[in-house]
């Protein structure tokens, strides 16, 4: 939440354009995404944490933004709703595949490393 407050405050897109800033968007996200792997102890993982919430609200913002500017005039309402309507059931996606396959999960956990299920994170 704190990442994307971050990223509400930050003018970028119309500084350097909409699509450098998506560029950038992805970068951060990708970065944080993969400092989020690596971390071994809890103060890193927030850090990335933190990160991903930045990448993830300026793509957020920075998204419908430019699909409303580049799409036609006729559709321009249609995309941007399905972009807002996706990001809202993906939660819900990830509700009930967590939830049915919560059994497929724990003979997984048997092919995890154990310092990704020490009781830290």
């Amino acid at each position: 939440m704190m990442g994307l407050i971050v990223a509400s405050f930050l003018f970028v897109m119309d500084v350097i354009g909409r699509r450098a800033t998506i560029i950038i968007g992805y970068v951060i996200t990708g970065t944080a995404f993969i400092i989020q792997m690596l971390a071994m102890d809890f103060p890193v993982f927030s850090l990335g944490r933190f990160f991903s919430g930045v990448g993830v609200g300026i793509l957020t913002i920075v998204i419908p933004v430019y699909q409303a500017e580049i799409a036609p005039p006729h559709i321009r309402g249609a995309l941007v709703s399905l972009f807002h309507l996706s990001v809202v059931h993906e939660r819900d996606i990830i509700f009930v595949s967590s939830s049915h396959f919560n059994d497929f999960c724990s003979v997984l956990k048997f092919f995890i490393p154990k310092r990704f299920l020490s009781s830290n994170f």
